[in-house]
């Protein structure tokens, strides 16, 4: 019988293991000729009694035959075999009370003088663009800069894209073999994180059925809000969404919006809920920079172009209210199952492939901007329009007033007579009633409050604590 450390999955050399058949502890350096080697990484043997800073992990090896041995560095490496127990490491009260042999589920190491490995499903930020992909990548940009002695490795189907997206940092770039979503999550993860020694796994809504995870969860607007998701959706998220928020060690939702719902709908408790709120789309000194000069007025609205934007209501309104030399600038992707040509005419232009520097523009020198969504987790274009200084109308549904505070105007997108209001808004900003834009102090309070700084420290914080849990 060989004893591999769960961590670094390299044998200890010395200590006692519990043998729970003779209900005693036996030394695993003469017992049954077990040969173990020193741990670099848990430091097993330096642990005292207030907590086991290790794991052992039971690899059963057929009698006359030697354990599998793999090169490392000069070292011997015992791979671990299939249908392991696990027990502690060393002669510790705490965790042999009663004659009992805790397993992982119930105990975990502590971190003392241990880092963590961090693998985090970083699929997103290649390939297709989806909307997770701008506030991930700015947080691990943050993260890598705040991670200390902890290592990243970020998984992707394209690490060379992935590392152009995130530029040179502290992270670890492994290769995601192809696949779909179920084989990458059932299967591929739980091998690499194991093949990697990764201590937490961090994904995006849904995380595999095994391991120690942390899952950011953005909404939950198809449980909350199913009338605005085809029925495919619906099912496939009260699933996957309520198996992953149950069996994770830590929950992040990006907004107190969200993670209010969390726990009300999944009875989650408040130690297994983080809240890491989103900082904004650009770096801090794109939304200072001043505006350029010129005679065109427009209407800025960014998001994607589905039924719950309202995107529609919001060309319903601009017409309505009759401008003269002020058209509609929407950006965003649009939906294939949304019927868009009742949003396109005079007056209105519609941009779908557009680079930072010119999104950053528009923003810059839009003469409002109106976010007429009927629900969000977060709401980022919200954040973006109000550190650029803009006079803002927002819906005031979910997430929105959170983001945009004392900083923008609020209707009800569901309300009869939500056209009317909204086009009342508009018309009144370029007349007799402007719209007032956030001062520069709002500006910066809302820059202090939401921010990747603050995120990525409060992203640590929850790390360490479902590590420790």
């Amino acid at each position: 019988m060989a004893w591999i450390c769960r961590l670094c999955r390299l044998a200890h050399d010395g200590g006692e293991f519990w043998d729970t058949a003779g209900r005693q502890w036996r030394n695993v350096g003469t017992d049954r000729g077990a040969k173990l080697h020193d741990c670099r990484f848990c430091n097993c043997r330096a642990a005292d009694r207030t907590g086991c800073r290790a794991i052992m992990d039971a690899a059963m090896v057929a009698r006359g035959r030697e354990p599998a041995v793999a090169a490392d560095n000069g070292r011997r490496r015992l791979e671990p075999r299939p249908r392991q127990s696990q027990f502690c490491c060393l002669p510790c009260g705490d965790h042999r009370r009663g004659g009992r042999t805790f397993a992982v589920a119930a105990f975990r190491p502590r971190r003392g003088g241990v880092t963590m490995r961090i693998g985090v499903d970083g699929h997103v930020l290649t390939g297709k663009f989806q909307g997770t992909r701008t506030t991930l990548g700015r947080l691990l940009n943050e993260v890598s800069q705040r991670a200390g002695a902890h290592s990243l490795l970020l998984y992707s189907y394209s690490p060379d894209e992935a590392r152009e997206l995130l530029g040179h940092r502290a992270i670890a770039h492994r290769q995601l073999p192809p696949g779909g979503a179920i084989w990458r999550l059932l299967l591929q993860f739980p091998r690499l994180f194991r093949r990697d020694a990764v201590d937490l796994g961090v994904f995006q809504y849904i995380a595999p059925l095994r391991g120690r995870h942390m899952v950011f969860i953005h909404d939950l607007l198809p449980l909350t809000h199913p009338h605005l998701f085809p029925w495919r959706m619906r099912l496939r998220s009260r699933l996957f969404f309520t198996l992953s928020i149950r069996r994770a060690a830590m929950v992040v939702a990006v907004s107190d919006y969200t993670g209010d719902q969390i726990r009300q709908r999944l009875n989650i408790p408040r130690e297994r809920l983080a809240v890491v709120k989103n900082g904004p789309s650009f770096p801090q000194e794109a939304y200072w920079l001043p505006r350029e000069t010129g005679d065109q007025r427009y209407i800025l609205a960014v998001g994607r172009i589905e039924p719950r934007k309202n995107m529609d209501l919001l060309v319903r309104a601009f017409r309505q209210a009759s401008l003269h030399n002020v058209k509609l600038v929407i950006v965003g992707t649009i939906d294939p199952a949304f019927r868009h040509a009742e949003i396109e005419g005079a007056g209105v232009e519609i941009r779908t492939d557009v680079s930072d520097t010119e999104l950053q523009a528009l923003y810059r020198n839009a003469s409002l901007f109106v976010f007429p969504s009927s629900a969000e987790g977060f709401g980022l274009p919200l954040l973006d329009a109000v550190l650029f200084g803009l006079p803002t109308i927002s819906s005031d549904r979910t997430a929105m007033p959170e983001v945009g505070g004392d900083c923008a105007v609020y209707f009800n997108p569901d309300a009869d007579d939500a056209q009317a209001v909204l086009a009342d808004l508009i018309a009144g900003h370029f007349a007799l009633s402007p719209i007032v834009p956030p001062s520069p102090e709002q500006r910066c309070q809302h820059h202090e409050q939401f921010n990747w700084g603050h995120a990525a420290q409060q992203f640590l914080t929850a790390a360490e604590a479902a590590y420790d849990a």
